[in-house]
């Protein structure tokens, strides 16, 4: 998330493509994301945005679908 060119922009542009126009731009709504975490207790150390979390759904014998969570959840929990 900080690194708004090489990471949030390309991002932005394959998730949002078509919500962009001359009025609100891409830059645009990468710097509003970065303000709003730099708002947050902590700025981008944030254990919300240390979740590490990602879901799957491939599923065999021995393994079911699931979601998988870093320790920023539980220190945001204890927090």
């Amino acid at each position: 998330l900080a690194d708004l060119h090489d990471k949030l922009i390309p991002t932005l542009n394959v998730m949002f493509s078509g919500s962009y126009d001359d009025y609100y731009t891409v830059f645009d709504h990468a710097t509003e994301i970065q303000e709003l975490i730099t708002r947050l207790p902590g700025g981008y150390n944030f254990p919300l945005l240390t979740f590490n979390a990602f879901a799957t759904d491939e599923s065999d014998e021995h393994d079911f679908p699931s979601i998988v969570i870093g320790d920023g959840y539980f220190e945001f929990q204890q927090s």
